[in-house]
């Protein structure tokens, strides 16, 4: 019972770190960062510099009416696809309380079940555009499923150059295998494997609904999205979901690549105290608003090549690039 309460409250707290501070801070980054890189005005009406934006937006999307008679449990779907991510992410290493060992993690099921996560939400566009009831809102959905395929399979053999190299499918042990380190310089997957981390945050980026090179909420040929018979609770949802799946991408790009807790020698936190172990929580939550920034630039900065040339990205430019990456990793670990 005392195991089961514990697992309880950390999965309170990540829902409520994750939907009360991490997803509206991604809101707010992405709409005032892209304004940045932009040279145009952000949100600067709610709040102080625009801080409310997030609450601004979710009062207005409630206050929309919904069009049509769309299933509700579609954006349901996404948004619990996206937030189950979070459950395997360790933000850090384990905390020690009341003379206990406690996990900074929900559960460690390994890197095929966050893969297995990330397929999962394959199926939330299609669900949305079929019941919506329009033949184009359902295009739309075949559209986005049938390119999120191709992003999917990229991050999957990215994911494989990790396995090779880390020896464990835990994502733990991926992060406890980066505290190596050479002279000054962390042995980081980011740095052992750059090409992999390119494709994955490319194609993460286009799994979480931003692709870099095509506006995704931009007008896509079909005449309607699959989520244009959403409105209200709903249409907030879908919101909610395509910020929280950008926010799992930048986490699971710092666990996989970004070394996770860990910092350079010179900068790693004391051994010892509950206050040492929170600093590595710290160090993590640094990282992902790093990486969060990295995403966005990534996202903000590339012009768009449209529809035809955004799906021939995962499949002529990114898939060749994740088997380079595959083979090279390959070659190295059987050197090792």
């Amino acid at each position: 019972m005392l195991q089961e309460a514990q697992v309880l409250v950390k999965v309170a707290l990540i829902l409520c770190g994750v939907l009360c501070c991490g997803v509206p801070a991604t809101m707010l980054c992405q709409r005032r960062f892209g304004a940045r890189l932009q040279r145009r005005y952000g949100p600067r009406a709610a709040g102080p510099r625009g801080v409310l934006q997030p609450l601004a937006d979710l009062v207005k999307l409630m206050a929309r009416q919904q069009p049509g008679a769309a299933n509700v449990l579609a954006p349901v779907l996404g948004l619990v696809a996206a937030l189950m991510v979070f459950a395997a992410i360790p933000f850090g290493e384990n905390i020690t309380w009341a003379g206990q060992m406690h996990a900074v993690q929900v559960a460690d099921p390994g890197l095929l079940y966050v893969l297995a996560v990330l397929v999962l939400f394959f199926f939330a566009p299609l669900w949305g555009g079929w019941s919506a009831g329009d033949q184009c809102s359902l295009l739309d959905g075949v559209r986005h499923a049938a390119r999120q395929l191709g992003y999917l399979l990229c991050i999957g053999l990215s994911a494989v150059g990790i396995l090779l190299l880390s020896g464990s499918a835990s994502l733990a042990d991926i992060v406890q295998a980066q505290a190596r380190s050479w002279g000054p310089l962390p042995l980081w997957n980011g740095w052992l494997q750059p090409l992999g981390c390119v494709v994955f945050a490319v194609a993460g980026l286009c799994w979480a609904g931003f692709p870099p090179l095509e506006s995704d909420r931009a007008a896509t040929g079909f005449g309607a999205r699959y989520d244009s018979a959403y409105g209200g609770g709903p249409l907030a949802l879908w919101q909610l979901a395509d910020h929280a799946r950008l926010l799992a991408v930048a986490c699971l790009a710092v666990a996989l690549y970004g070394g996770g807790w860990h910092c350079p020698g010179w900068a790693e936190p004391g051994v010892g105290g509950p206050g040492a172990d929170l600093a590595k929580v710290g160090i993590f939550a640094a990282k992902t608003a790093l990486a969060l920034l990295a995403l966005l630039w990534l996202r903000w900065s590339l012009p768009g090549l449209g529809l035809r040339r955004g799906q021939s990205l995962a499949w002529k430019v990114l898939l060749p690039l994740s088997l380079v990456n595959l083979a090279a990793v390959t070659w190295i670990a059987t050197l090792l």
